[in-house]
């Protein structure tokens, strides 16, 4: 009798056991993410360093985005989302994998998502990237040079991941060879703003940062549309017969013309203050979109603040603006500060007189023995981006 109670309470627990399995997995599939189609037509074309990936997403609202991952050259597992608004008309997405420094067959898993976590069967492609060498000419058969009311933009295109530099020449408007090297290692586009009035040649060569191969040079003839009555010289007017166009001497600094280009100045590690004022500007500003531009070199980080004065010897209504941390150079270094704004508090440039000073600061870290710590040359004011 007690051995039936004994097997009879037995059932009764295994029963419940067994019904408790089948809430909880009912609970389970209730909550869980469910299965979305995967991509379709997906497919693989080599690029230098890099593959080009086609699919077709799935028809389907929920579809969110597609996981493509692959392990690299080194074993470690990379993964890449891709929106499903990358897709064209069609529904068909195009993306590039770039960064392959090998020519190896990889093999890529692409898995589409839905926006509630539902996951489709995977979907495996393989394909070997091209060789990087080709990533400099690559990159020099997209670039361009277009003139523009500021001057002109050197443009590029590179999607493949691979380093590339970008090495361009011109002669600028105080007739200075000017040479810039420009990472293109990512699309983008390179500002010049001291191009002459008139026509100006660009020349520019490519070259592979990993094997330093260089491209044959490729030329550009732009004609500037800037009008010449919106550019102001700070300094170095050709039209004047003084070597030195400041208004007074500087104050904690000694400066000295190099040629006939630029000026090298030495910091006084001893005064309160150490600035330059410049000369009064001769004419009006015409429009509010300003960009202060100069190129510099230094052996050690300033930072810049301008003081503008609207009127020449004013001292009331004067604006300091912190123009931030100008790094160290050994290599002429272009800039350019946009000045609309405080153009707009002070309503500065609308008076011929009027001036700007130029504070130089590096707070403590001034060298206490005398050298040249910084080179300035071709500053201007001019229509800017």
């Amino acid at each position: 009798m007690v051995s039936k109670k004994i097997t009879d309470m037995k059932k009764y627990i295994l029963f419940l056991t067994s019904l408790m399995l089948v809430l909880s997995s009912c609970h389970d599939d209730k909550d869980a993410p469910g299965s979305i189609d995967s991509v379709t037509e997906a497919g693989c074309t080599p690029f230098i360093g890099s593959v080009v990936m086609t699919w077709k997403n799935p028809v389907a609202d929920n579809y969110y985005y597609t996981l493509v991952s692959y392990r690299d050259a080194d074993g470690n597992t990379v993964n890449r989302k891709v929106s499903r608004f990358n897709a064209d008309g069609n529904g068909v997405t195009t993306t590039t994998i770039g960064g392959f420094y090998d020519t190896n067959e990889y093999t890529f898993v692409l898995r589409a998502y839905g926006y509630d976590g539902a996951t489709s069967a995977s979907v495996t492609v393989k394909c070997a990237p091209q060789d990087i060498s080709g990533a400099a000419a690559y990159v020099l058969s997209t670039a361009n040079v277009e003139g523009n009311e500021f001057g002109a933009d050197l443009t590029w295109t590179n999607e493949t991941g691979v380093g590339v530099w970008l090495n361009m020449s011109y002669v600028n408007e105080l007739g200075v060879l000017m040479e810039e090297r420009i990472d293109a290692t990512e699309s983008g586009s390179f500002a010049v703003l001291d191009m002459p009035i008139g026509e100006t040649t660009f020349t520019v060569y490519a070259e592979n940062k990993a094997d330093e191969q260089k491209t044959p040079a490729k030329t550009f003839k732009v004609t500037s549309a800037i009008d010449p009555a919106d550019v102001f010289r700070i300094w170095f007017d050709p039209s004047r017969t003084e070597p030195v166009n400041f208004d007074f001497e500087p104050v904690g600094i000694t400066y000295q013309v190099v040629g006939t280009d630029h000026y090298a100045l030495t910091l006084d590690a001893s005064a309160a203050e150490r600035y330059i004022i410049s000369e009064p500007l001769g004419g009006s500003l015409r429009r509010n979109d300003m960009v202060l531009t100069f190129q510099y070199r230094c052996s050690d980080n300033f930072d810049l603040t301008l003081l503008y004065y609207p009127f020449e010897w004013a001292t009331i209504g004067d604006y300091y603006s912190d123009k931030g941390l100008l790094p160290l150079s050994n290599e002429w270094r272009t800039v350019s500060f946009s000045i609309s704004n405080d153009i707009e508090k002070l309503k500065w440039g609308t008076n011929p007189n009027s001036q700007i000073r130029f504070i130089f600061t590096n707070g403590n870290t001034i060298d206490k023995t005398a050298h040249t710590l910084f080179e300035i040359r071709n500053i201007q004011l001019r229509p800017g981006k």
